[in-house]
């Protein structure tokens, strides 16, 4: 019987590469898509199509293969590559018909490795974040899964084939699209929390403009407060002038304590004043104001001896205070006054006595605040008049002033000084 012939390397089926670069170009194409739409295919798809068409290209010949073989793929290196025979090179017959089942175990060692990577994602978190993957971080809490997903180990599989490859961008694709979720999630938090900050200013912008405003009300109030207690202080100022128009103030006048105020009156207004006794004016007040020396010297004294004190005339005993005086009829007043500047430099009980009439003590500072001022006009070539109660009248540079707050006659003068220094 004839020997079988085989068949020779030269008629030996080949693997057309046009076809296999086809296959790959497509099986590309259709990943892209893949993504582009994160729709997974089924494997059945992927087996029939592209390594399907690839396991066919490795027909078994008796013939060797003439053909290079391509070098060693240097990108994807695992401890099963080296196991694997190399394209283009005859198999034995148990290899061929394992080729389904090479496939196989790589996709399910990939498969073994995207599990593991997921397991590698929860290592190190507590049961409450472990329950708490799949909510929505709340905002300010420390993302430990994406930072577990930047820094965790790939466990490589036995085999890398196209499907494992397949299967790994499908579960890629589920994890980007976990991690986008709670990324989305985070930013949607932190939107709130930008809103109700927003929120929270605007409120914090009206009280601020409510505070202002109640600010400048304030003011306001404090201004016209202000003004009516000056006004307030001058009607009492005025009331109290009023009531004591009739008054006149001794200064200086004596005091000895067995004598009443009255009689040293008399007394002063018959000897000095030279009054008649028929004509004395009547009085409704007359008494003396109380001084702190007296009371100083009450608490010094010691005790009086009445046989010395007899002895001793007025002049010695005599004590200098102030004398307030109630006349029931103004022009009596006008009339002592005039009576009083006629014989103001005689003396009683060697007591030089200074009449005035009774000012409020408002009024009186500023008498002497003007008093203090009469220098500077005179200085300047002007002439000063103090009416009463206190009203300033000053001439200057043809010009007449009228003051009632020492405040306008400083002004005055330094506006005067100022000029001056100028020419």
């Amino acid at each position: 019987m004839p020997k079988r012939r085989g068949k020779g390397a030269s008629s030996a089926p080949r693997r057309p590469g046009s076809a296999s670069s086809g296959n790959i170009e497509d099986l590309l194409r259709r990943m892209q898509g893949v993504m582009g739409t994160s729709v997974v295919p089924p494997a059945g798809t992927l087996l029939g199509n592209g390594l399907e068409a690839s396991l066919r290209a490795h027909e078994i010949s008796l013939s060797p293969d003439t053909r290079i073989p391509p070098p060693n793929p240097r990108a994807t290196s695992s401890p099963g590559v080296g196991s694997q025979p190399e394209v283009g090179v005859s198999s034995p017959p148990e290899a061929a018909g394992n080729g389904e089942m090479n496939i196989d175990s790589g996709s399910q060692g990939l498969q073994q490795s995207l599990s593991v990577f997921e397991d590698t994602t929860t290592l190190g978190l507590t049961p409450i974040q472990e329950g708490r993957r799949g909510e929505v971080p709340v905002a300010g809490e420390p993302n430990i899964q994406l930072l577990n997903l930047q820094t965790v180990d790939l466990v490589k599989p036995q085999e890398v084939t196209m499907g494992a490859l397949w299967d790994l961008i499908a579960n890629l694709t589920r994890t980007v699209n976990s991690n986008h979720l709670q990324i989305e999630g985070k930013i949607k938090t932190q939107e709130k929390e930008v809103l109700q900050i927003k929120q929270d200013l605007g409120e914090s912008k009206l009280d601020i403009q409510c505070i202002k405003d109640q600010l400048k009300s304030s003011k306001l109030l404090q201004d016209t407060l202000i003004k009516d207690n000056i006004n307030l202080r001058r009607k009492i100022e005025t009331f109290e002038n009023f009531s004591r128009n009739n008054n006149l103030r001794l200064i200086n006048f004596p005091r000895i304590s067995t004598v009443t105020p009255r009689e040293m009156l008399k007394r002063y207004l018959l000897e000095i004043l030279e009054v008649s006794e028929d004509s004395l004016p009547p009085f409704t007040q007359v008494y003396y104001l109380p001084s702190k020396n007296k009371d100083l010297q009450e608490k010094t004294q010691g005790p009086i001896d009445v046989s010395a004190l007899l002895e001793l005339s007025d002049k010695e005993i005599a004590v200098p205070a102030t004398l307030i005086v109630t006349l029931a009829i103004t022009l009596d007043k006008n009339w002592l006054l005039r009576l009083f500047f006629k014989n103001k430099e005689k003396k009683f009980l060697d007591l030089k006595i200074q009449m005035f009439p009774d000012l409020a003590r408002d009024t009186q500072r500023r008498r002497k605040e003007f008093l203090l001022l009469k220098p500077g006009v005179l200085a300047l070539g002007g002439t000063f008049y103090l009416r009463h109660p206190c009203k300033c009248i000053v001439q200057y540079n043809s010009q007449k002033y009228v003051f009632f707050e020492p405040n306008q006659l400083t002004a005055l003068l330094s506006m005067s000084r100022l000029e001056k220094g100028k020419e």
